[in-house]
Formats: C-alpha cells, structure tokens, sequence
C-alpha cells in the first residue's frame, strides 16, 4: 500500500523558493521605487518661461520633487520660498523671481520659482530635506516672512485644545517633523505620524498621491463644466452596471499636470481695503521662535548640500503694528540678522514700502 504524502499545513500560494521569493522582492523594488522614478517619461512637464506650481498641487509633493528637480537642472538660482515668492497676488510675468530674470537678461533661465503657498520655516525643512535632494551645488535666494512668528498658532507654538490635536491648524502638516524635534501645535496621533514618515521612505506613496491630485484636479473640473450633450440615461432593461462618481487615480494616468493659471490667485486689494485691523502683535524673541530655529536648519542643510545661500528678510507691514509692536519686531528682526552675520550667510532687507502697496501683513 503506498504511503500517504504528509499534510502540511500551509497555503500553497506563499510556498516559493528562495530564489521565488528573490523575484518578487526584484519585482516590489521595481515597482516601489522604479515606476515612480520612470514615471516623468510618460508625464510631460511643460516648465517652460516663468513657470510656478500649478496652485492645486500645492500638497502634491511627488511632483513638488519633480519640479525641484527640473529647476535645479535647467537654472541657476533657486528662489525658495512661501506665497511672497508663489505670487499670490500677480501672475506668473509679474512675481519676485520673474522680476529678477528681467533684471539679469537671461530670458527666464536664471531665475527659478520654488514657492509654494503656506511653506512656512517648519514646512520648507521637510520640504528641503525630505523632497529637496535636488537642491545642490545651485544658488539659493531664501525669503524669510515673519509673517510665521507673528502668533503663537503661526509659530507652531500654540499647544492644540483637548479635541483639537487630530486635526492640524497649520498648512503643510505632512512636511513638519514628525517625530523630533517636537512641535507643540502638532497632536497628531502616532499612527498619521508613522504612515507620513513610511510615505517619505516609498516613492511609490507619493507618486499614488500625484495621481490621485490628478485625479481630483480632473474630475473636479469636470464637474464644474458638465458636458452640453450628456450621455443620455440607459434604458432600465438593459444589462445592469454600477456608476461609480468617486474618482480614481487610473483614470488619470495619461493626463498632464495642468499648467499653471496666468493669473493672480487673489484679487488686488490694499489691507486696509481688506478689512486687517492694527494690531499690538506680541512677537516672541528670536530664541523663542520655533519658526526661526527651523529656518536656521534650513539655512544649514542648504549649504551642507553646498549651495551657495542668500537670505532676503521680506518687510513686514509696519502700519498694521502697533508702535510697541513695531519696536518688539525690529527686536526680533536684529538679533536674527545676528546669527545671519555670525555664521556667514549673506542677507538683504527688503524696504518697506507705501501703505497701499500692502495686501497684508
């Protein structure tokens, strides 16, 4: 009688060999980390003339990445930035690195725009050291806007309410440190913080979300320009199928990143105009400042990757200030052009200007 093979219990798809479960481990590499490098073949980037970052792919930061890249390889200065270099309030022929291409004559090849909208000190250093590898051996124009060290909220040194932490106040909580150093306006819990820090490691996370930007660009577009002839409603006899209104990513395969809009992404209208009262802001010193201790790293992580940096400290409104206000800012201001001068970086003030030229702070 012959003998019975013994059971062994154990799922016959997962019984590989070693030299099986090297190919798989080729395969997942390829498609973590390979497709996600390939992928700018088959995604045309038009970054041409005084390109910015289309405003709804502020968040995107796979492509962020990739227009770094693109600038760092085709410029020579990199103007970095939040929405003072973005333009919030002019089109694209109009912002601070298009002004300094006229200047120079380079017909735009001088000057790149590395703004984003909201990249405050905290968010630039996840920005630069976790997307920014690019960034080397370039020029470096660096704005810094204390704007973000005018409120404990914006100094990400408000501590959140019990039921707030979950849901972060700040813009770009994605690019702050996760973990250390510790920002006290952030509570998220540990699970958001370890899935962010995954998602930085494995290209393949955020080139999923590109897609997915894309994804609800696109679809959002539609919706706001519906069809003029629909597709007429099927016949209730014909054979079933599930209309599904979410979009998907794959749907957004083969669509461009749409260019940026030419255009000011907020109306001209002076501060005043806008409503913003005078204000007895009460700035914290330069050593209290969460901000300004990030911009600090930023500034070192620049030039470790030797790039050669040049810090523009932007004015900030003084007639929304208070007299004490002003005093306390001008304050704060100096002792950080201190640690400018003591450690070698180069800097310039912008000049304040009328009244009427400010939109805001």
């Amino acid at each position: 009688m012959p003998s019975e093979k013994p059971f062994e219990f154990a799922p016959h798809a997962l019984r590989l060999s070693s030299r099986q479960w090297l190919v798989v481990a080729g395969v997942m590499a390829v498609l973590l980390w390979g497709v996600p490098a390939m992928w700018g073949w088959f995604e045309p980037l038009d970054a041409t003339g005084q390109y910015r970052l289309p405003y709804d792919f502020s968040n995107d930061y796979w492509f962020c990445a990739r227009w770094d890249r693109t600038a760092a390889a085709t410029h020579s200065t990199l103007v970095l930035g939040d929405s003072v270099v973005w333009g919030e309030y002019v089109d694209m022929d109009n912002t601070l690195p298009a002004h300094l291409n006229r200047l120079a004559g380079g017909g735009g090849a001088e000057f790149a725009n590395l703004g984003m909208n909201g990249l405050h000190p905290a968010a630039m250093l996840g920005m630069v050291r976790h997307h920014g590898g690019s960034v080397r051996h370039k020029h470096v124009l660096l704005v810094l806007n204390t704007l973000w060290m005018s409120s404990p909220r914006h100094d990400l040194r408000e501590v959140p309410k019990e039921g707030e932490g979950e849901e972060a106040s700040f813009n770009h909580p994605s690019l702050v440190p996760q973990f250390a150093p510790r920002v006290p306006a952030y509570g998220a819990p540990f699970d958001t913080r370890a899935g962010i820090v995954v998602e930085r490691a494995v290209p393949f996370m955020g080139w999923v979300g590109h897609l997915k930007a894309k994804s609800d660009y696109y679809a959002a577009l539609a919706a706001a320009n519906p069809p003029a002839h629909p597709e007429p409603a099927r016949p209730v006899s014909d054979e079933p199928r599930i209309d599904d209104p979410l979009p998907t990513p794959f749907r957004a395969f083969l669509q461009p990143v749409p260019a940026p809009e030419n255009r000011a992404h907020s109306g001209p209208a002076t501060w005043e105009a806008r409503g913003i009262p005078v204000s007895n802001v009460a700035w914290p010193t330069a050593d209290e400042s969460f901000q300004w201790y990030c911009f600090r790293e930023v500034v070192k992580l620049l030039r470790a990757r030797d790039n050669s940096v040049l810090v523009l400290v932007t004015p900030f409104n003084p007639y929304l200030l208070t007299p004490e206000s002003r005093r306390q800012h001008e304050a704060m201001v100096k002792d950080m052009e201190s640690w400018l001068t003591a450690s070698g970086v180069p800097f310039v003030h912008g000049t304040p200007v009328p009244t009427e030229e400010y939109a805001d702070a």
